[in-house]
């Protein structure tokens, strides 16, 4: 009896191990693959993050640096930098805000109607 279990002990084993291998063979090709898949979306992010500190859109650098990776980084480097639009804020009195937020003199019509309606308190 024992030596009847023999074989099937040893095919079990068998088919275990060739799918072991099997299991390395694939984690080898996906270790293979993915850089070949990451590594030419390298240059595009880098193309497009410099395009994005020199005061450009990142997205059409993006673009361009796909087909163009070092010659966009090239042309990048050779552009004059935009400087970055900053909004001036103003000092403003308190008075001022309440005024234009709560005290506006404008009247709006509903629906061509004779109805108006005051935007004043």
């Amino acid at each position: 009896m024992n030596k009847a279990n023999r074989p099937g002990i040893l095919a079990k084993h068998l088919c275990v191990a060739i799918e072991i291998k099997n299991l390395k063979k694939i984690i080898m090709e996906v270790m293979f693959a993915l850089p070949l898949i990451l590594v030419p979306f390298f240059w595009p992010v880098i193309t497009g993050l410099m395009a994005k500190n020199f005061g450009r859109k990142f997205w059409p650098w993006f673009f361009i640096g796909i087909p163009l990776p070092f010659i966009a980084v090239i042309v990048l480097l050779f552009l004059p930098v935009r400087p970055k639009q900053q909004t001036e804020l103003a000092v403003v009195e308190n008075d001022k805000i309440f005024d234009h937020l709560f005290i506006d003199n404008k009247e709006y019509k509903l629906n061509n109607s004779e109805n108006h309606l005051s935007a004043s308190a």
